[in-house]
């Protein structure tokens, strides 16, 4: 399933299911992407040299530390409202208020933009602790295949959307496209994507998701109980 992984561990988790093994195919699907989408968009003629800060005036250190405060006071918030990524989303929404308001008119300086890309490319890695050579190979087949099967549903969708709302394909299908919602909104930033139509796109998938994954899980569950029975 293209679901966040953390979702998808826990489901695993409780029914019993292969967790390592499902582990791998999640991380391969997220690895893949995170690969596969800039090289895609790159056939498809769009423009990579966009960055995930704009130009313009660097932040202050004051401003800096204020808004960090309020992202995760925000992002606390937002988990206890169980919403997706809600670290990520508190950043985003005290962000776009401080700047919508003028309260704040600057950008990130490039350093902490430096660092925010490696701490990016370190959680992506993470996402393979304690799996065994012997253990990727296995699931590597299986990963692969989820990640073509999603990726070719998802440009289908694409299409008629970009065709719809008049943007390029590359960038709807990075919305589309069943990565981590951070990774894709960080690959939309630099493809110069609107990062909030990337995320309207990914947490919609998420809520969807998660609604209807237990149900099918649940389902499945019932029947074979009745198989039993």
């Amino acid at each position: 399933m293209s679901t966040g992984p953390s979702f998808v561990m826990a489901i695993a988790s409780d029914s019993g299911s292969d967790v390592p093994r499902i582990s791998i195919t999640q991380s391969v699907r997220l690895l893949a992407l995170t690969i596969v989408v800039p090289f895609a968009a790159l056939l498809m003629g769009v423009d990579m040299t966009g960055n995930i800060a704009p130009a313009g005036a660097g932040m202050g250190v004051l401003s800096i530390f204020v808004m960090i405060f309020a992202a995760v006071l925000v992002g606390l918030i937002f988990a206890r409202l169980s919403v997706p990524a809600p670290l990520l989303m508190g950043a985003m929404v005290v962000s776009a208020i401080a700047h919508l308001t003028k309260l704040e008119t600057g950008v990130l300086p490039g350093w902490l933009t430096l660092i925010a890309y490696l701490v990016l490319g370190c959680l992506i890695g993470t996402r393979f602790s304690g799996i065994t050579p012997a253990r990727f190979v296995s699931g590597l087949g299986a990963g692969l295949a989820i990640t073509g099967v999603a990726v070719g549903l998802a440009g289908l969708g694409a299409v008629p959307v970009a065709w719809a709302l008049g943007m390029p394909l590359g960038h709807v299908l990075v919305a589309f496209a069943p990565g981590g919602l951070e990774t894709m909104i960080a690959l939309g930033a630099v493809l110069a994507v609107v990062p909030g139509f990337v995320a309207a796109c990914h947490i919609m998938r998420l809520v969807v998701l998660s609604v209807l994954l237990p149900a099918m899980l649940s389902r499945v569950a019932k029947q074979k109980q009745r198989a039993a029975e």
